[in-house]
């Protein structure tokens, strides 16, 4: 497997090997390769990728994320150049230190600033920008996800990784009792390196597919990639490396409506661009630099999801329910299993369809007017696009609702 981290930061648990989710162009070594301008490359302007992914335009500002960070740092005057080069609001970063602490100066630095990079992007792309992410430093899942939690953090993302089955005996429904008991919508990176789960030269490879976690735990929705050129050229496809796969660990769940038939959680839930040659640009070391991986999916969509509400917990039955607000993708293979129509074991339900899943947290009772299609307790159809009578601002198109579940989001 090409450009599998030799370097890499360990988090010991038990048996358990934990490695950052982030991956650079095939061409880089040691420290990404770095850009005179975001524009330079097959990389994405996190901007230009949000517009692709058709991101809402309004949102409910004022949200905070949390990141859990286990190994590295970062740097606030890199983040503050981010911001001033896009015109983005800086949010307010916390360092929490639980047992580790802000540590700049590793391989792991990347990961940490394209943790705090992409969220900001994301939430700020929707004209709704963050009001803090808290960076938690710690070697425990279990633990930064309480600690989260009871800080009031609306969305968690965590973009390291292990086999499922490396975990030590009972940590896992550890961590999902933690997010079951949250009010947080939590995101994990599904993984690097395929459906086999080699991670590097360091280990030896498990013998057949393997799931990664924490993305396995059912209550955390999965981030799966994909590779998404510019102007769609090739098509977008599920990326080689992106994790997927049947958990030995977790039941299938009832809520996963259309998922392939497994004894196990089938993972992705969800996927975005994560290819390293088509990845993203932030910056780092006073520098830009392209970078990919399942780590950036992750805070990608906790920043998008945070500016959807405060505090929503568990809503993965949701997207599950409403497929029409991802668009499929059908074609790529992580190995040993393949991306097809419907949601699949590379992809999930596919990539965000921005304003349609901005418009299932906005619906309200009511009477509207426009072009939209409402159902549910309002009369009449929903106001530009909306759901119920409620606009959604910045989308012009029509959703279609059938008994309730959104069946099509279709743009003017």
């Amino acid at each position: 497997m090409a450009n599998v981290m030799t370097q890499y930061v360990r988090r010991t648990l038990g048996k358990t090997v934990c490695r950052p989710c982030f991956r650079r162009p095939a061409k880089t070594h040691g420290r990404p390769l770095f850009h005179p301008s975001p524009a330079d490359s097959n990389t994405w302007d996190m901007g230009a990728l949000c517009k692709a992914y058709d991101w809402p335009t309004s949102g409910s500002a004022g949200g905070t994320v949390g990141i859990i960070e286990m190994g590295g740092g970062y740097d606030p005057a890199d983040i503050k150049a981010f911001c001033q080069h896009y015109g983005y609001a800086m949010p307010k970063l916390t360092d929490v230190p639980m047992d580790l602490t802000n540590s700049p100066g590793s391989d792991a630095d990347t990961e940490v600033v394209l943790d705090i990079e992409a969220a900001i992007a994301a939430a700020a792309e929707a004209n709704a920008p963050l009001k803090e992410i808290r960076v938690y430093f710690s070697g425990d899942f279990t633990a930064a996800i309480k600690q989260a939690d009871a800080d009031g953090c609306d969305t968690f993302s965590i973009s390291w990784a292990a086999r499922e089955t490396d975990f030590g005996s009972g940590e896992l429904t550890d961590i999902q009792t933690a997010v079951k008991n949250s009010k947080m919508i939590v995101f994990a990176a599904s993984g690097d390196w395929g459906s086999q789960g080699i991670m590097g030269a360091v280990e030896a490879p498990a013998p057949g597919a393997n799931m990664f976690g924490p993305s396995c735990v059912p209550e955390i929705i999965s981030c799966g990639g994909t590779a998404k050129y510019p102007n769609d050229s090739p098509p977008e496809s599920a990326w080689s490396d992106t994790g997927g796969g049947i958990s030995v660990v977790f039941p299938q769940q009832p809520w996963a409506i259309g998922a392939p038939q497994a004894t196990g959680r089938t993972s992705p839930d969800v996927s975005a661009d994560a290819a390293p040659e088509t990845g993203v640009n932030i910056f780092i070391g006073g520098s830009w630099g392209g970078v990919g991986g399942t780590s950036f999916v992750a805070p990608f969509l906790a920043g998008l999801f945070a500016t959807f509400g405060r505090r929503l917990g568990f809503i993965t039955d949701k997207l599950y329910a409403n497929p029409a607000a991802f668009t499929d993708i059908t074609t790529g293979d992580n190995g040993q299993y393949r991306a097809g129509p419907g949601i699949d074991l590379c992809t999930g339900l596919g990539v965000p369809k921005g304003k349609a899943l901005a418009a299932l947290f906005n619906r309200s009772s009511g009477s509207g007017n426009g072009t939209g299609t409402g159902n549910g307790t309002g009369t009449g159809p929903g106001g530009n696009g909306g759901v119920n009578g409620t606009p959604v601002v910045g989308f012009s198109g029509k959703l279609v609702y059938k008994s309730g579940v959104l069946v099509d989001a279709i743009n003017d």
